[in-house]
């Protein structure tokens, strides 16, 4: 039996695209990584560096249909590594910050 519980508030969209991330403020090397899948306040990323839960981050998002781009900002929620595999998947809660990055837009995206 699964002992997670989803607690997702909005559904998930499986989206072909690609990432680069960093933690926030920081000058720390960009990771390149591949959209798993997005909701409106949420993105699960397979990346090849683990990142701690509680990391604040920022992230370029670049989807590839519908063609879009988003500066985003958020937290680590959840970091695991795949198994059989040197990669992790990632847990991202998105932080809206309507001045400083595309939270509308992206939010856009999950309005039928």
């Amino acid at each position: 039996m699964n002992a997670h519980k989803d607690r997702r508030m909005f559904s998930r969209q499986q989206l072909d695209g690609d990432v680069l991330l960093r933690e926030k403020g920081s000058h720390s090397p960009l990771i390149r990584g591949r959209v798993f899948d997005i909701a409106a306040e949420g993105i699960s990323l397979v990346i090849e560096t683990p990142l701690s839960a509680n990391t604040p981050v920022e992230l370029v998002v670049r989807v590839h249909d519908p063609a879009g781009q988003f500066l985003l900002h958020g937290q680590v929620a959840w970091c695991r590594q795949e198994q059989e595999s040197e990669a992790y998947r990632l847990g991202i809660a998105l932080e809206g910050a309507e001045t400083t990055d595309d939270w509308c837009d992206w939010r856009a995206l999950f309005i039928d």
